[in-house]
Protein backbone atom coordinates (compact mmCIF):
# COMPACT_ATOMS: atom_id res chain seq x y z
CA UNK A 1 0.00 0.00 0.00
CA UNK A 2 1.34 2.93 -1.03
CA UNK A 3 1.28 6.10 1.62
CA UNK A 4 0.45 10.25 0.29
CA UNK A 5 4.74 9.94 0.15
CA UNK A 6 4.85 6.81 -1.75
CA UNK A 7 3.89 8.27 -5.26
CA UNK A 8 6.86 11.15 -4.48
CA UNK A 9 9.37 8.86 -3.84
CA UNK A 10 9.12 6.57 -6.94
CA UNK A 11 10.38 8.76 -9.62
CA UNK A 12 13.07 9.73 -6.98
CA UNK A 13 14.12 6.15 -7.43
CA UNK A 14 13.16 5.65 -10.98
CA UNK A 15 15.24 8.55 -11.86
CA UNK A 16 18.46 6.76 -9.63
CA UNK A 17 18.58 4.10 -11.81
CA UNK A 18 18.14 5.41 -15.13
CA UNK A 19 21.39 7.91 -14.36
CA UNK A 20 22.67 4.58 -12.61
CA UNK A 21 22.63 2.77 -15.49
CA UNK A 22 23.56 5.37 -18.39
CA UNK A 23 26.52 6.12 -15.89
CA UNK A 24 27.31 2.51 -16.14
CA UNK A 25 26.58 2.23 -20.03
CA UNK A 26 29.47 5.56 -20.30
CA UNK A 27 31.82 4.53 -18.16
CA UNK A 28 31.55 0.82 -20.44
CA UNK A 29 32.08 2.98 -23.64
CA UNK A 30 34.50 5.11 -22.37
CA UNK A 31 37.02 1.47 -21.79
CA UNK A 32 36.29 0.23 -25.04
CA UNK A 33 36.81 3.16 -26.49
CA UNK A 34 40.53 4.09 -24.67
CA UNK A 35 41.74 0.52 -24.66
CA UNK A 36 40.75 0.43 -28.38
CA UNK A 37 43.00 3.64 -29.14
CA UNK A 38 46.55 2.29 -29.04
CA UNK A 39 45.28 -0.37 -31.86
CA UNK A 40 43.99 2.42 -33.50
CA UNK A 41 47.21 4.71 -33.19
CA UNK A 42 49.31 1.52 -34.63
CA UNK A 43 47.43 1.14 -37.07
CA UNK A 44 47.23 4.69 -38.23
CA UNK A 45 51.45 5.14 -37.97
CA UNK A 46 51.71 1.36 -39.68
CA UNK A 47 51.23 3.08 -43.42
CA UNK A 48 53.35 6.04 -42.27
CA UNK A 49 56.04 3.55 -41.60
CA UNK A 50 55.49 1.79 -44.67
CA UNK A 51 55.78 4.79 -47.13
CA UNK A 52 59.06 5.94 -45.14
CA UNK A 53 60.77 2.86 -46.25
CA UNK A 54 58.98 3.04 -49.59
CA UNK A 55 60.21 6.56 -49.98
CA UNK A 56 63.78 5.71 -48.82
CA UNK A 57 63.96 2.54 -51.17
CA UNK A 58 63.20 4.75 -54.25
CA UNK A 59 66.13 7.34 -53.26
CA UNK A 60 68.61 4.55 -53.00
CA UNK A 61 67.19 2.89 -56.33
CA UNK A 62 68.36 6.34 -57.58
CA UNK A 63 71.32 6.72 -56.29
CA UNK A 64 72.36 3.48 -57.32
CA UNK A 65 71.52 4.72 -61.46
CA UNK A 66 73.22 7.88 -60.04
CA UNK A 67 76.21 6.38 -59.67
CA UNK A 68 75.92 3.22 -61.99
CA UNK A 69 75.69 6.21 -64.91
CA UNK A 70 78.58 7.94 -63.77
CA UNK A 71 80.98 5.34 -63.46
CA UNK A 72 79.96 3.85 -66.73
CA UNK A 73 79.56 7.12 -69.17
CA UNK A 74 82.15 9.77 -67.46
CA UNK A 75 85.34 8.10 -67.31
CA UNK A 76 85.73 7.93 -71.47
CA UNK A 77 88.55 9.49 -73.66
CA UNK A 78 85.37 11.95 -75.44
CA UNK A 79 84.50 13.08 -71.50
CA UNK A 80 88.21 13.69 -71.09
CA UNK A 81 88.53 15.88 -73.93
CA UNK A 82 85.81 17.97 -73.79
CA UNK A 83 84.87 20.73 -70.81
CA UNK A 84 80.95 20.60 -72.72
CA UNK A 85 80.67 16.49 -72.12
CA UNK A 86 81.95 17.12 -68.77
CA UNK A 87 79.35 19.27 -67.89
CA UNK A 88 76.97 16.44 -68.66
CA UNK A 89 78.35 14.86 -65.33
CA UNK A 90 80.22 16.98 -62.88
CA UNK A 91 79.06 19.92 -61.63
CA UNK A 92 80.21 23.07 -59.39
CA UNK A 93 83.72 23.45 -57.67
CA UNK A 94 84.20 19.70 -58.77
CA UNK A 95 83.16 20.31 -62.24
CA UNK A 96 85.98 23.68 -62.24
CA UNK A 97 88.94 21.05 -60.52
CA UNK A 98 88.63 18.54 -63.66
CA UNK A 99 88.61 21.18 -66.30
CA UNK A 100 91.42 23.31 -64.72
CA UNK A 101 93.40 19.53 -64.47
CA UNK A 102 92.72 18.33 -68.18
CA UNK A 103 93.33 22.47 -69.18
CA UNK A 104 96.83 21.58 -67.83
CA UNK A 105 97.78 18.53 -69.82
CA UNK A 106 100.31 18.96 -72.21
CA UNK A 107 98.97 16.19 -74.79
CA UNK A 108 101.47 13.69 -74.55
CA UNK A 109 99.43 12.05 -71.38
CA UNK A 110 98.08 8.88 -71.79
CA UNK A 111 94.00 8.31 -70.62
CA UNK A 112 92.77 5.61 -68.33
CA UNK A 113 89.23 4.85 -69.30
CA UNK A 114 86.66 2.40 -67.82
CA UNK A 115 84.99 -0.03 -69.68
CA UNK A 116 82.91 -1.46 -67.67
CA UNK A 117 81.61 -1.25 -63.86
CA UNK A 118 79.37 -3.12 -61.52
CA UNK A 119 77.91 -1.00 -58.36
CA UNK A 120 77.03 -3.12 -55.53
CA UNK A 121 75.68 -2.10 -51.49
CA UNK A 122 74.56 1.11 -52.09
CA UNK A 123 73.36 2.78 -49.25
CA UNK A 124 72.47 6.21 -48.87
CA UNK A 125 73.77 9.00 -46.12
CA UNK A 126 71.08 11.35 -46.84
CA UNK A 127 68.60 12.61 -49.80
CA UNK A 128 66.60 15.64 -50.47
CA UNK A 129 65.29 18.02 -53.28
CA UNK A 130 68.72 19.92 -52.89
CA UNK A 131 71.02 16.99 -52.40
CA UNK A 132 71.84 12.96 -52.60
CA UNK A 133 74.58 11.58 -50.51
CA UNK A 134 75.42 7.77 -51.03
CA UNK A 135 77.94 5.17 -50.32
CA UNK A 136 79.05 2.30 -52.59
CA UNK A 137 81.00 -0.54 -53.47
CA UNK A 138 82.42 -0.01 -57.08
CA UNK A 139 84.55 -2.39 -59.58
CA UNK A 140 85.78 -1.13 -62.51
CA UNK A 141 87.21 -2.65 -65.73
CA UNK A 142 89.95 -0.36 -66.91
CA UNK A 143 91.98 -0.05 -70.17
CA UNK A 144 95.07 3.01 -71.10
CA UNK A 145 95.33 4.64 -73.98
CA UNK A 146 97.66 6.99 -75.71
CA UNK A 147 96.76 10.53 -76.15
CA UNK A 148 95.39 9.87 -79.82
CA UNK A 149 92.91 7.09 -78.25
CA UNK A 150 95.36 4.04 -79.40
CA UNK A 151 95.14 1.17 -77.30
CA UNK A 152 98.18 0.57 -74.53
CA UNK A 153 97.09 -2.09 -72.60
CA UNK A 154 94.20 -3.44 -70.42
CA UNK A 155 94.64 -2.82 -66.91
CA UNK A 156 93.78 -4.52 -64.17
CA UNK A 157 90.36 -4.38 -62.04
CA UNK A 158 90.25 -1.60 -59.60
CA UNK A 159 87.78 -2.17 -57.13
CA UNK A 160 86.95 1.08 -54.28
CA UNK A 161 84.87 2.41 -51.88
CA UNK A 162 83.04 5.73 -52.78
CA UNK A 163 81.16 8.57 -51.00
CA UNK A 164 79.11 10.45 -53.92
CA UNK A 165 77.49 14.09 -53.54
CA UNK A 166 74.55 14.92 -56.74
CA UNK A 167 72.96 18.01 -57.12
CA UNK A 168 70.52 18.52 -59.54
CA UNK A 169 72.10 20.95 -62.28
CA UNK A 170 69.88 22.12 -65.52
CA UNK A 171 67.46 19.40 -64.87
CA UNK A 172 69.39 16.67 -64.24
CA UNK A 173 71.80 15.08 -61.22
CA UNK A 174 75.21 15.84 -61.53
CA UNK A 175 78.34 15.06 -59.08
CA UNK A 176 79.23 17.83 -57.31
CA UNK A 177 81.64 15.98 -54.89
CA UNK A 178 83.32 12.48 -54.70
CA UNK A 179 85.52 10.53 -51.93
CA UNK A 180 87.26 7.04 -52.22
CA UNK A 181 86.64 6.26 -48.69
CA UNK A 182 88.44 2.56 -49.50
CA UNK A 183 90.72 4.03 -46.52
CA UNK A 184 89.63 6.09 -43.56
CA UNK A 185 92.92 7.72 -43.08
CA UNK A 186 93.47 8.56 -46.68
CA UNK A 187 90.07 9.77 -47.24
CA UNK A 188 90.10 11.95 -43.60
CA UNK A 189 93.39 13.96 -44.88
CA UNK A 190 92.10 14.77 -48.76
CA UNK A 191 88.76 15.49 -46.94
CA UNK A 192 90.24 17.93 -45.19
CA UNK A 193 92.50 19.22 -48.08
CA UNK A 194 88.99 19.43 -49.65
CA UNK A 195 87.63 22.93 -50.44
CA UNK A 196 85.61 24.53 -48.21
CA UNK A 197 82.54 24.41 -50.04
CA UNK A 198 82.93 20.84 -51.30
CA UNK A 199 83.44 20.02 -47.26
CA UNK A 200 79.75 22.04 -46.17
CA UNK A 201 78.50 19.82 -49.28
CA UNK A 202 79.54 16.83 -48.36
CA UNK A 203 78.73 17.07 -44.40
CA UNK A 204 80.62 15.20 -41.82
CA UNK A 205 83.84 12.85 -42.79
CA UNK A 206 82.65 10.18 -40.32
CA UNK A 207 78.92 9.50 -41.94
CA UNK A 208 81.23 8.86 -45.38
CA UNK A 209 83.33 6.19 -44.01
CA UNK A 210 80.13 4.05 -43.06
CA UNK A 211 80.98 1.43 -45.31
CA UNK A 212 82.87 -1.76 -45.72
CA UNK A 213 83.15 -3.75 -49.43
CA UNK A 214 83.35 -7.23 -49.33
Amino acid sequence: MFTSRSPNRLPGKFLYWIVLIAGLGLAALLCVVLRGSPTGSSAASAPTATAVQATRDAQTLQAESLIDNFERNAHNINVYRSAALRADYYTGTLLDEWNSYFAALDGSNTWRIVTDAQVSQVSLVNASAAKITALACVTESRMELDHKGKLIQQLPEASFAGAYVFVPDGGTWKLAYFLDVSDAASARSTYTSSAADLQELAGPVAALLKIKCK
